[in-house]
């Protein structure tokens, strides 16, 4: 157990092993009074180690259990190495974030987050931003499973999401903004996905606004650039926008929608 007026964490990751991380916190308690940043970079540019047969992962952040409060939270990683087998900015694992303020995650590598039985709740806007790298990445740049993420001032996404596996997004008092553009789509990768049992939630009225603007170039028999399947939302707002669009296509793909909702609850 930590605890600090401020937190600096910066790390590079080392060569060599199973996993290979700039920063790791496993099983940890941190209690911080204000800022917390977080720096985590890749092995240096040419270090064939990330490369090997014995590397799994490479990641710039790597929280694994525990907690973490703090003031707000800043966390950018560079994760350059398209040729690791997983490139990955942030990991969280079974861990607990409260932010008083803001939480904002940014990410160059193949995936800027992935979360899995997590809880956030950031008081503040939350804010994520991916650079995804490695040409087609067949991935989503965000990926949130089993979670439970609750911002106070808004939520910002940019790149690809996907929300999955009965995880719970509330957004209240902000605006939702979600930017997907540039990728590819497949039929198991829509830029914009909430999908098994997600739920979405925004509330604020006439004050707020959901915007989602998303467009790819398919990939396969069937793509869409939104999708909610087997999801729920409940959104009270002023404005909900959605523009998508998916480039191209062709006359061996039976399913071909911009947006589309499949056995979801939508009010």
């Amino acid at each position: 157990e930590m605890r600090a007026l401020a937190v600096s964490l910066n790390g590079t990751a080392g060569a060599g092993g199973l996993f290979s991380g700039g920063v790791c916190f496993s099983q940890c308690a941190l209690r911080c009074n204000g800022a917390v940043a977080v720096t985590g970079l890749g092995p240096a540019a040419g270090d064939d180690a990330v490369t090997g047969e014995g590397v799994s992962d490479v990641i710039g952040g790597f929280f694994l259990g525990g907690s973490l409060e703090a003031s707000s939270v800043h966390a950018v990683a560079n994760v350059p190495q398209p040729a690791a087998r997983g490139s990955v900015g942030f990991v969280l694992e079974r861990v607990v974030w409260a932010v008083a303020g803001d939480v904002s995650l940014e990410a160059s590598a193949r995936r800027t987050l992935s979360a899995l039985g997590s809880t956030l709740d950031a008081g503040g806007a939350v804010r994520v931003v991916a650079t995804p790298i490695g040409g087609r990445v067949l991935q989503h740049a965000v990926h949130v499973a089993q979670c439970n993420a609750s911002a106070g001032g808004g939520l910002v996404v940019t790149g690809s999401v996907a929300v999955d596996e009965g995880s719970r997004v509330t957004v209240r008092g902000g605006d939702l903004v979600v930017t997907a553009l540039g990728g590819v789509c497949t039929a198991a990768l829509c830029p914009v996905t909430f999908r098994g049992g997600a739920v979405l939630e925004v509330s604020g009225g006439d004050a707020v606004s959901v915007r989602v603007h998303a467009d790819a170039i398919p990939v396969g028999d069937a793509a869409h650039a939104v999708c909610f399947e087997e999801a729920a939302m409940a959104v009270d707002v002023g404005v909900f926008e959605v523009r998508a669009h998916v480039h191209g296509g062709g006359a061996h793909q039976h399913s071909l929608a911009a947006f589309a909702a499949l056995r979801s609850s939508i009010e």
